[in-house]
């Protein structure tokens, strides 16, 4: 199957504060799962969903993608032999399913979680098209780093996504080949955040001051 970039995590040591942030200024909605600190963030707007996981007082925030797969165990043995590393074991996480994480060659964490019946698979028919993305949706991922070509061919090579680098090797747009979102890899041109997603936003000046406020 196509893997498809389908969820986005948030790791912070106060997730409630996040939530109320996103809430305040995208109108996404966060709903903790039972027995667990971990809050699920609903867009409500077309892309992709995300969610919040508790770290330590004293542990380092992280933002990770998380990419759909059949198996995750031949994915992680890709993953290690192409300059990757597993970061987590392989959990059962209900209800999104049986999950881990790695680092891509630049060390950025990021998430596999395995397909399942109840969540369907993402992958690309003729006949399917992405939900239309409404103000604020996630349409976009990016990842950037300081080897941009070492970069684009783990991805290519891990998860057989297109990675278009002729007209700009710099930031080659990506296609997964799923109904899923688009995104592209680059040369990382700011000092942090290496890994994000984008936001739909019709008024970037509406946006930016409720950010700041």
């Amino acid at each position: 199957m196509a893997n498809a970039v389908t969820h986005f995590q948030f790791g912070s040591p106060d997730p409630d504060r996040l939530a109320r942030f996103y809430h305040t200024v995208f109108g996404w909605d966060a709903t903790p799962y039972p027995d667990t600190d971990y809050l699920a963030l609903e867009t409500h707007t077309g892309g992709i969903k995300g969610g919040i996981a508790r770290v330590a007082d004293d542990g380092a925030p992280y933002f990770a993608l998380y990419v759909e797969v059949d198996d995750l165990d031949p994915v992680l043995r890709q993953i290690t032999g192409s300059g990757g590393r597993q970061l987590t074991p392989v959990t059962a996480v209900q209800p999104l399913g049986v999950v881990a994480m790695f680092a891509d060659p630049e060390g950025h964490p990021m998430g596999l979680v395995e397909a399942t019946p109840d969540f369907g698979h993402h992958e690309y028919r003729v006949y399917d098209w992405p939900d239309p993305v409404g103000e604020g949706g996630v349409p976009h991922f990016e990842i950037l780093g300081r080897d941009a070509a070492g970069l684009q061919a783990f991805y290519r090579n891990v998860f057989g996504w297109h990675v278009d680098t002729l007209q700009s090797p710099e930031y080659a747009p990506v296609d997964t080949h799923t109904i899923g979102i688009g995104g592209a890899i680059g040369v990382l041109d700011r000092p942090s955040h290496p890994v994000t997603v984008y936001i739909q936003s019709a008024d970037f000046g509406a946006s930016l001051a409720a950010v700041e406020a």
